[in-house]
């Protein structure tokens, strides 16, 4: 279950763009506040809260190393 908002302020924005920059083009941070000046209005932050835990279930493969799709078990 997800619940989702809009960051109620500039700076909350700023914020959560930095953390995404920094986490994928760390190498850019330099060009990061000329790009805030320019692009921040027309620039869609949402933000997202987990309401429960984050699962998942890993690929399993058969001997051979063929996946094993749903349904399909040894």
């Amino acid at each position: 279950m997800l619940a989702y908002g809009w960051p109620e302020d500039r700076e909350e924005k700023i914020t959560a763009l930095r953390a995404i920059c920094q986490r994928f083009l760390p190498h850019h941070m330099d060009a990061f506040d000329d790009a805030i000046a320019r692009s921040l209005e027309r620039t869609a932050v949402v933000r997202i809260t987990l309401t429960e835990p984050p699962v998942g279930k890993r690929k399993q493969y058969d001997k051979e190393g063929e996946e094993m799709k749903w349904g399909r078990m040894e």
